[in-house]
């Protein structure tokens, strides 16, 4: 059955708004003369409950009177996001708009900082890729402000970073060093680098405490609570860490020479962004995110759950005993986080020791429960691993035990977790919920060169089947969708964000766009696709591009460009038989499952199988939400019920699925680049961090309509 999309009902809206409590936004295009003018009252959030009174407690989280529940995501608040109307950071006591389920009005937005200041804290260890030190101490004072007293570690992927030793200049040609990694490997990973706002926009840096004398720069002093470390992308064969008798130097509390003897390096980025948060009352809260330690500025987006400590009086599960391996993901995760830990500086361990009173990472599974875990946790590492993945239901009863206690990473994981939810006669994940026309849907913030089209291909399949293939698939492409900006979208977005300011600056595209100089800083530094690497990209693999449609109306007060990266399998089949069978109402779309992820589109993120053995450079996290119809908790995630699901309680009987309203910031079935499956070329230009000259007429950018025009144009001019 073929579902009806919004615009095959109506034009789509024009997502280039400023949604204010009640406001009239004007914008112009550049390539039309039409102005158009819209009206928008903006829906107030609230704080919400999503039928959750039916059912089990769900886990939540309460920051500052907002309960954020743990099964699902929620959208970051940014700096943009100072009206009234969409503070998350209080309720709204005006508006008497009893729907909290999404639908009627959009979930509140998380704020990261006031999460912090609602808690009472022991410890904090903050995961990231890249950062902005210099906004923390204002933004943060628990943990970096100069009275702070709790112990954080922040643990980086900034090649070669430390706070005291390098100047602004060096930092700068290290920031340059690590945008031009080499890309002609399987290790295309997303470079994201620091821009600062200029004063009207940024979060002002404290008072510098100390002087580089030679070079006459500024530094911050934090206090000494806070601990950097740096991790590298690199990785240990398992034989040689057998061989290794002693991983730490009893003496600096750092990885031993010997162990960094047998460390071998790769080309990869350290890119999970994660908060681990002790409380003083013994509960450990886990933040997985896709937003760096940065200023706010982009669409990003959060999951959350509190984790309370185990009863010592009980029995200490062990990993096969509990009922989820998320503790075990996450200890697997930090191990590997701990062993390329860069030489010298103060690993995960021994943070924990000091600072937490931990003996080792066991204890993470010895001290707290996560039998209740809402997610799956889904891991990557650097390293070579074997192609196999258990299937659970065939596995012998010893075998089973063991193999529980052994995690995964990337595609096996996926692999893993995905077999054990469609395992057994009565699984959570029910053929009826698995069409064969599903859609891989593939959001990411960068795209690495290099991919061929067995590779896309199988990556493809090993999400969609369960397993990863020993042959190449190249059927499974065609059903993949991967969103990607246009380059007349970013433009929009930073003409909007700074709207009238009239400085005409020139832009690599034909077109000029009304923008201020600052506008750049809030687009720039998050997406990257490059001329050379589209052109390196093979045209099978580009044709599954699609455009990034923001949703309408949008969550967040302001269009914003994406920085969010999302997986998801988009149910394509007949909802008929669900929906009667579990009572629900119809919505736009429907996820069997949806994965949260740091992880973008590139072979040293996703993957790449090579002689019998599964290849990943990068440290990345995310959370997988799955769908589940045979548990006593059923529930279905999706996208725009057609009406609100907050009161069903006196409909509800034992097989009524509960909704899960999803606030995706993008539209899931968009238009397509290539509008004629028979033509290759594009009807939009993609956005392009960076055009070089050589690279434009050329290749694929020939089947843009920028790079026709510019190849054209060059003709014209060698024949002249």
């Amino acid at each position: 059955m073929k579902r009806t999309r919004p615009w095959d009902k109506h034009d789509r809206p024009n997502p280039f708004i400023k949604t204010t409590t009640t406001t009239t936004t004007t914008f112009t295009s550049t390539t039309k003369t039409k102005k158009v003018t819209r009206s928008v009252t903006a829906i107030t959030a609230s704080p919400h409950d999503s039928n959750h009174h039916t059912r089990k407690s769900i886990p939540s989280i309460e920051i500052e009177g907002i309960p954020f529940y743990s099964d699902r995501f929620y959208l970051h608040r940014t700096i943009y996001d100072t009206d009234d109307a969409h503070d998350a950071s209080r309720p709204n006591r005006i508006h008497n708009n009893k729907c909290h389920c999404g639908v009627k009005q959009p979930l509140p937005l998380f704020d990261r900082a006031a999460l912090l200041r609602s808690l009472n804290l022991k410890a904090v260890i903050w995961s990231t890729y890249t950062m902005e030190p210099e906004a923390w101490a204002s933004e943060y004072p628990t943990l970096f402000g100069r009275d702070a007293t709790i112990p954080t570690l922040v643990m980086h992927g900034k090649k070669g970073w430390t706070w005291n030793e390098y100047t602004q200049q060096q930092q700068q040609q290290q920031q340059q060093q690590q945008q031009s990694v080499d890309d002609e490997d399987s290790i295309i990973a997303e470079e994201e680098y620091v821009r600062r706002d200029d004063d009207s926009i940024v979060t002002q840096p404290p008072d510098p405490t100390t002087t580089n004398q030679p070079n006459k720069h500024n530094y911050y002093r934090f206090p000494e609570t806070v601990h950097f470390s740096e991790i590298t992308a690199s990785w240990i064969a398992p034989n040689d860490l057998a061989r290794v008798s002693r991983i730490m130097d009893d003496e600096t509390g750092c990885l031993s020479p010997e162990l960094l003897a047998v460390r071998k390096s790769c080309k990869g980025v350290h890119h999970p962004k994660y908060m681990l948060l002790f409380e003083t009352s013994g509960a450990l809260i886990v933040v997985v995110s896709t937003a760096n330690m940065t200023t706010s500025r982009t669409i990003d987006a959060s999951w959350m759950q509190r984790f309370p400590p185990l009863d010592r009086k009980g029995n200490t599960p062990t990993p096969s005993s509990s009922s989820s391996d998320f503790g075990l993901a996450l200890a697997h995760f930090m191990q590997h986080q701990m062993l390329s830990t860069r030489a010298n500086q103060m690993t995960l361990t021994v943070f924990l020791q000091r600072h937490v009173g931990w003996k080792s990472l066991r204890d993470l599974l010895r001290l707290y429960s996560f039998d209740k875990a809402q997610v799956h946790l889904m891991p990557i590492v650097p390293g070579i691993f074997p192609l196999d993945v258990p299937v659970p239901h065939r596995a012998p009863p010893k075998e089973e035990s063991k193999k529980k206690s052994f995690v995964f990473f990337g595609q096996q994981r996926m692999a893993q977790v995905l077999q054990q939810l469609t395992a057994g006669k009565s699984p959570w994940l029910p053929p009826d919920l698995l069409s064969d026309h599903d859609r891989l849907l593939c959001q990411p913030t960068s795209l690495g060169a290099e991919w061929t089209v067995e590779q896309m291909s199988s990556m493809v399949h090993a999400y969609l089947s369960h397993a990863i293939p020993q042959r190449p698939q190249v059927d499974s492409l065609k059903r993949l969708d991967i969103i990607w900006p246009t380059d007349y979208y970013v433009q929009q977005v930073k003409a909007v964000l700074h709207e009238g300011v009239t400085t005409c600056i020139p832009n690599a595209f034909p077109t000029e766009y009304n923008a201020h100089a600052s506008s750049q800083l809030a687009c720039s530094g998050y997406l990257f696709l490059s001329s050379e690497t589209f052109n390196r990209i093979p045209i099978d693999c580009l044709s599954q591009m699609v455009l990034w449609e923001p949703c309408y109306p949008s969550p967040q007060k302001t269009t914003l460009v994406p920085h969010i990266k999302s997986i998801a399998r988009v149910f394509h089949g007949n909802d008929y038989r669900i929906r009667k069978d579990y009572g629900i109402p119809k919505c736009e779309e429907l996820f069997p499952w949806f994965l949260l992820t740091s992880a973008c589109l590139s072979r040293g993120a996703q993957g790449v199988c090579i002689d019998q053995a599964m290849h990943y450079a990068n440290f990345e996290l995310g959370v997988l939400f799955s769908s589940r119809l045979d548990h006593e908790e059923k529930r279905l995630y999706c996208w725009k019920p057609s009406q609100c699901v907050c009161h069903t309680k006196a409909n509800s009987t034992a097989s009524t699925a509960r909704w899960i309203h999803l606030p995706l910031p993008y539209c899931v079935r968009p238009p397509r680049y290539q509008e004629d499956e028979e033509e290759v070329g594009f009807c939009e230009t993609p956005y392009f961090h960076e055009v070089t000259s050589g690279s434009v007429a050329v290749g694929n950018m020939r089947f843009t309509p920028y790079g026709a025009a510019m190849a054209e144009k060059l003709a014209k001019k060698d024949s002249s």
